[in-house]
């Protein structure tokens, strides 16, 4: 009986500090390595500086409340106790963690499916070239709580085949 194929699959993350919806993302990756594809979770060393949104946004909370207190937050977790890594998570010593100055496509390493985990990640997930493989999203939810919903609903209307938890999802 011949063997599947088996793929090479690329989860682009945002980071992998503990949350919810990294911990089932970690989760997935253990599960598609035991079925023998072979799993790469790449994230950026540091947060979406060029966020376009976070330059668009002229909103005085914005930029004396929530942009202050994003990157202290950040600084606290990430670089004053380094908590970028995913030890905080069983995971499987077959997948590989890749940790990139940044999500352009000269530090992303070609996959046969790239995945992308949120509508932030889909802006960089969309400009990939094909070689990098084909192009998912993984949306766990409408993620408005970071970003306004245009750009949310921007990148569901990306050309990316659309992955969701649930019936409730379909557009």
């Amino acid at each position: 009986m011949p063997t599947k194929p088996k793929l090479k699959l690329n989860f682009i993350l945002p980071f992998v500090n503990l949350t919810g919806g990294i911990k089932i993302l970690f989760e997935h990756a253990n599960r598609l390595v035991a079925m023998g594809h072979q799993v790469t979770i790449t994230y950026p060393g540091r947060l979406f500086h060029g966020d376009q949104y976070q330059t668009e946004n002229n909103s005085l909370w914005w930029r004396i409340i929530e942009a202050p207190a994003r990157n202290i937050k950040y600084w606290f977790f990430v670089e004053l106790l380094h908590k970028t890594d995913a030890n905080w998570f069983p995971l499987d010593d077959r997948i590989k963690l890749s940790k990139v100055a940044d999500l352009s496509p000269r530090y992303i390493k070609p996959a046969d499916i790239v995945i992308a985990t949120t509508d932030q990640v889909a802006d960089y997930v969309n400009n990939y070239p094909k070689q990098m493989g084909i192009k998912l999203l993984f949306c766990q939810d409408y993620d408005i709580w970071a970003r306004p919903t245009k750009y949310v609903d921007r990148a569901l209307k990306y050309p990316l085949h659309l992955i969701t938890i649930g019936a409730w999802q379909e557009k």
